[in-house]
């Protein structure tokens, strides 16, 4: 089953909720850390200390379908949860999982889900119709943790590589910063998968000079008065004593 436009909207609609109710909790368990400057070892240090939820990496050393099929799962308990990711994935996409599967987790907690065990799938096709939803939710809200938004934006402006530099900075794979940067454009600023798409391939070839980054500099004064005490640090790239918490103007 392929969800429609609205089903989409929506479903990006819920994974704000979801990633502003996990920030919360983090932030605040970080003595009010910015979500901007929060990165997955953060997710994963919180859900271990504050949740109880143990991270094990598993190599499907007996089975290479399931190793091309199955990128983890979580185990929901009483007292403690288990999270178990592919080993033999790429380190972005075992980031991804396990962000993925913390999102499964809170969206348990909350009761949004009732399903106490979960397993995360590579290819989306493998899902059955009554998960593709939960699963579009879920994989919004694990790509903007994984890229928070104002981050993203940050990058943008400084013109960095959408592949290495990205994956550099926030321990994500190549495709899915790719992802993360389209879903912005279609699902922040509206634009159509296919104008999403091209700004984005442009985007890669050559960033300093693309459409999505003059875009950031035509609003770069606004963004600074805007969100300046706001405080966003790249830890890879250097730290800016400003955020960007803002709507691109046309």
């Amino acid at each position: 089953m392929n969800l429609d436009y609205d089903d989409l909207r929506n479903a990006f609609a819920e994974s704000k909720e979801l990633v502003d109710l996990i920030n919360d909790k983090v932030c605040y368990y970080f003595m009010n850390l910015k979500p901007s400057n929060l990165r997955v070892n953060d997710y994963v240090r919180y859900c271990d200390e504050a949740e109880n939820i143990e991270f094990t990496p598993y190599h499907f050393r007996k089975s290479k379908i399931a190793s091309k099929r199955i990128a983890g799962s979580l185990l929901v308990g009483d007292n403690a949860s288990l999270i178990v990711y592919n080993a033999d994935c790429i380190t972005g996409r075992q980031n991804f999982t396990k962000l993925h599967e913390i999102c499964h987790y809170f969206r348990n907690k909350t009761g949004k889900s009732s399903a106490e065990n979960y397993s995360d799938l590579i290819n989306n096709r493998d899902y059955n119709d009554n998960d593709i939803y939960e699963e579009t939710v879920v994989n919004f809200a694990a790509a903007q943790l994984q890229i928070p938004t104002d981050a993203l934006i940050l990058m943008v402006l400084k013109g960095y590589q959408a592949t290495y530099d990205f994956s550099k900075e926030f321990s994500s794979s190549y495709s899915a910063n790719l992802k993360r940067l389209q879903d912005f454009l279609k699902y922040e600023l509206d634009f159509t998968s296919s104008s999403a798409y091209s700004i984005v391939e442009e985007y890669k070839r050559n960033p300093e000079s693309s459409y999505i980054r003059k875009m950031a500099l035509d609003n770069e004064d606004e963004i600074n008065e805007k969100v300046k005490n706001e405080g966003i640090q790249l830890n890879n790239f250097g730290n800016y004593n400003f955020g960007f918490g803002f709507d691109f103007a046309f």
